[in-house]
């Protein structure tokens, strides 16, 4: 049984259609909504993003991406508030998020056993056993087939995670550097740097099937209002398409949110 007991879901259906700079901006425009009250908390979105290099907030741009080969690709790149290596999405990777109002600073540990306690549910209910290596990989066969990150502050926190389901693995290890030591001298199990698809140990998954099997688990649907895609749209014209925030991590305060 999946553990999604509390939890309002937000299918966001768009998010395929959308572009990549508006989906990452709504981790932040969500999270911001849910501390007003706005939208319910806690508040699990289920979204895909069209092909982009999403840096973690501390990622090192020059060092972590082929930029060049980003550029001949056509791929975009940006940043996201939660930290966390730099990542690829496209659409055979799902993303799961989980967003919840606090009173005070929560943990790292209570957030990040919170959201891989779900992806792990939810990799079981597929049908695979997995095990959690580095504190927030899932590997299944093998394979490094879920990361994550967090961000939090005094008012709410986020849980981001991936699954990659039918994922473009060899794009991914052209536009993302990966270490020559992929054990970090022994600091880390070089699992992370295997990625793979849960569609390579079983055919028969895609991420229509996953999503599917979220939907048969979520208390209710709620949808994104205008107001919310507002704060969404502002935030990705002024933050996460600023080359400030890309390359350097700039802190960047829009105003009028």
């Amino acid at each position: 049984m999946m553990h999604m007991e509390g939890y309002t879901c937000l299918i966001d259906t768009s998010s395929p259609n959308r572009d990549p700079y508006t989906n990452v901006s709504l981790e932040e425009a969500i999270l911001l909504s849910v501390k007003r009250g706005i939208l319910p908390s806690p508040l699990l979105r289920v979204w895909v993003n069209p092909p982009v290099v999403v840096l973690g907030r501390f990622s090192n741009a020059s060092r972590d991406v082929n930029l060049q080969g980003a550029r001949e690709y056509g791929i975009p790149i940006t940043r996201r508030i939660s930290g966390g290596g730099t990542v690829f999405h496209d659409l055979g990777n799902l993303n799961v998020s989980i967003y919840r109002k606090s009173h005070g600073f929560t943990s790292v540990s209570t957030i990040m056993n919170e959201g891989l306690s779900l992806l792990s549910s939810l990799i079981s209910e597929l049908g695979f056993s997995s095990t959690v290596k580095n504190d927030n990989d899932i590997v299944v066969g093998g394979y490094k087939v879920s990361g994550s990150a967090s961000y939090s502050d005094r008012n709410g926190w986020l849980f981001h995670g991936t699954v990659l389901v039918s994922s473009d693995i060899d794009l991914m290890r052209k536009l993302i550097v990966f270490p020559a030591d992929p054990s970090m001298g022994g600091r880390i199990d070089p699992v992370k740097y295997n990625p793979g698809n849960l569609s390579w140990v079983d055919s028969r998954i895609t991420v229509k099937h996953i999503i599917g099997t979220v939907k048969r688990y979520c208390r209710d649907n709620y949808d994104l209002e205008s107001i919310i895609l507002s704060i969404a749209y502002k935030l990705a014209e002024c933050k996460y398409t600023d080359d400030r925030w890309l390359f350097n991590g700039t802190v960047i305060r829009c105003k009028n949110l």
